[in-house]
């Protein structure tokens, strides 16, 4: 039978699906957006009322302008999970607000910047924040210097230029934190194959997708012959290479539809999105080769056994996991460096 080259990825560009969709840092923005509408109301609640004992109706204004903006944005995260209004509208607003507060206060109100942007910084996706950052201060820095006198101007703006780069770079750091987070939880951390975990989820999405007639699905269960030699022999180090060498065959001969998964141990999974079943064995078949034929292992010879199983009507995904697993096991009683069933 004629080996059909299955369609190649480059896995230099190749990125999994995150099928947990984690976020951690918008969970984060979002939280601290509600708590801020939250605690907005009594903390400046006895400004607006003395802005008003004083005279200073529009400050006293202003201030439950922005006591109700923010309550009602934190209401909607609340109820709903979604900004009620922009965040460039709000920023606008609050943006106005300090330069009217600076104004009709006087240079010691100057201090009311320094939360303002860094508080900003932690509850705005990072490059709509760092734009807001630059418009601010390139507002607020002339401004400094025409409410008061240089040498508070100047070290009002250094103490503000301070603030707005280490929250950028702390910001900075959590969002990396946050990707090695998600990876860590979907991926395989030595092979960087989908983990055991995200099997279900793909599994269930491959089979909804058979019942809504987008074309089948298969499975190709794959187990690397006599690792445990190869471990004894040469040592756990020249087994994770061998781990890390296969995944990435598989990898870089998978279509992007395609998903691999560590199973546990030498076992791995090719769940075939799309595939029909003699198309299937075909891949495994055409997989198979390619391990046996490329020395992974110096001066030794490596190969793996593989079982395929199409998806039946009916059947749940552990039974069709099942079935991949009895063919794989069929597979390595045969004789190993196989595949099973070989054909239709």
């Amino acid at each position: 039978m004629p080996i059909q080259e299955p369609e190649r990825i480059d896995v230099a560009t190749y990125e999994p699906i995150d099928v947990l969709g984690l976020n951690y840092l918008q969970d984060f923005r979002d939280r601290t957006w509600m708590v801020l509408g939250w605690v907005i109301v009594p903390f400046l609640l006895p400004f607006s009322i003395n802005h008003f004992i004083q005279n200073r109706y529009i400050l006293g204004l202003l201030a439950i302008a922005i006591m109700l903006i923010l309550s009602v944005n934190s209401f909607s995260l609340f109820k709903r999970n979604k900004q009620l209004l922009p965040v460039w509208l709000i920023f606008i607003f609050l943006l106005m607000s300090l330069i009217y507060l600076i104004h009709a206060m006087g240079s010691t109100t100057l201090f009311w910047c320094f939360p303002t942007l860094f508080v900003m910084g932690f509850v705005i996706e990072r490059t709509k924040a760092r734009a807001m950052t630059v418009i601010s201060l390139l507002i607020l820095i002339p401004f400094s210097f025409y409410i008061t006198n240089i040498e508070l101007a100047s070290r009002f703006v250094f103490t503000l230029c301070m603030i707005c780069f280490f929250s950028d770079i702390l910001v900075g750091y959590l969002i990396k934190l946050q990707e090695k987070l998600s990876k860590l939880a979907v991926h395989d951390p030595l092979t960087n194959a989908l983990n055991r975990r995200q099997l279900d989820f793909y599994l269930s999405e491959a089979i909804e997708e058979t019942k809504r007639d987008f074309g089948p699905a298969s499975l190709v269960l794959i187990d690397i012959d006599h690792f445990k030699e190869v471990n004894d022999t040469l040592g756990h180090e020249a087994g994770d290479d061998v781990l890390k060498d296969v995944v990435n065959i598989l990898h870089n001969r998978q279509r992007r539809l395609d998903h691999v998964f560590r199973i546990g141990g030498e076992e791995f999974l090719i769940l075939l999105r799309n595939t029909e079943f003699q198309h299937a064995i075909t891949t495994a078949e055409s997989l198979r080769k390619y391990v046996e034929e490329n020395e992974l292992i110096s001066g030794q010879s490596l190969t793996v056994s593989l079982g395929v199983a199409e998806y039946k009507a009916g059947e749940s995904s552990n039974e069709w996991l099942a079935r991949a697993d009895v063919n794989l096991y069929e597979a390595k009683n045969l004789g190993r460096n196989r595949v099973h069933p070989e054909r239709l």
